[in-house]
């Protein structure tokens, strides 16, 4: 919170009108917390690529897609995760 509280102040100290909170899925934890800030949700188009010729599934969720993995990194022992999570972490959009 203290993060984009920062950016809200350089926005409003410096005469911006327009602050861009980014995207977010509905529903998220994300697109809540830019709500409260009074972000007003714009709906944008998806293109999707099969590379395999397969029809896309846009019926599931992005979240879905990771349930499994989730699952099985909460039963690894703290350590492994320290050591495995930073490497993997770059590739991993939020």
């Amino acid at each position: 919170m203290l993060l984009y509280w920062s950016f809200l102040k350089f926005a409003a100290d410096n005469s911006h009108e327009i602050f861009n909170f980014g995207r977010s899925s509905p529903d998220e934890g994300t697109f809540h917390f830019k709500k409260q800030w009074g972000d007003k949700p714009t709906l944008l188009c998806w293109n999707y690529i099969s590379l395999n010729g397969e029809p896309v599934d846009t019926e599931t969720s992005e979240k879905s897609k990771f349930d499994k993995a989730i699952h099985y990194w909460q039963k690894l022992p703290v350590s492994i995760t320290k050591i495995i999570g930073p490497p993997i972490r770059k590739h991993i959009g939020l």
